[in-house]
């Protein structure tokens, strides 16, 4: 378990600290939707443990950028996911945090429901022990939301989503961490990435 703070910072430095072997590579990038040319030639070198943030009014092609490189949407150029002592890993892990979620009210589905669907494709209601409720629980604690374990995921405010999404989203450990969004849990990451970098 993560019982505290201390703990919380121990595991944050684990999954942020660079390693200062891996880097990722985008290379000439670009989009057409249709007739439309949304991104041209984008280019990015993403070094391995750093914070990077894009900004851009509204329809300059954030989200497409989000979705391309997720593979959603076709594109040209290519993404590279380097590893300096071994060359090229075949497959780049990609955590995903979207903006919000779409649920209906009344959905039955709770955080523990949503998240343990994700770990596997067994059926929810076969997974129900101690040891994964326990890792669920390790993960929200992260975001210091471990209290909306069994709350639907329908009730959820906009900031306990995101809280719960980005827990998720390092559930796999990726290699890459993307967001569409940039609300206050994620100043508090950035609190800690910075405290992380310091005891490194």
């Amino acid at each position: 378990m993560i019982p505290g703070i201390e703990e919380r910072r121990i595991y944050l430095k684990k999954i942020i600290v660079p390693c200062g072997l891996h880097c990722i590579k985008i290379n000439h990038l670009g989009v057409t939707l249709g007739e439309q040319e949304v991104l041209k030639d984008i280019n990015l070198h993403i070094h391995c443990g750093s914070l990077n943030v894009v900004i851009g009014r509204n329809g300059a092609g954030k989200s497409t950028l989000i979705r391309a490189i997720l593979g959603d949407i076709p594109h040209t150029g290519n993404i590279e996911f380097k590893d300096r002592e071994n060359g090229r890993i075949q497959k780049l892990k990609i955590g995903y945090v979207p903006q919000s979620l779409n649920v209906e009210k009344q959905t039955p589905v709770s955080v523990y429901d949503m998240m343990a669907s994700y770990q596997s494709n067994v059926p929810v209601f076969l997974m129900r022990g101690r040891k994964i409720r326990r890792e669920i629980e390790e993960h929200l604690k992260i975001f210091e939301a471990e209290h909306l374990i069994d709350k639907q995921v329908c009730n959820l405010s906009g900031g306990e989503q995101q809280r719960v999404l980005l827990s998720m989203a390092l559930m796999d450990s990726p290699n890459l961490l993307l967001s569409e969004s940039c609300l206050p849990v994620w100043r508090g990451l950035m609190k800690d990435c910075a405290l992380c970098r310091g005891l490194h």
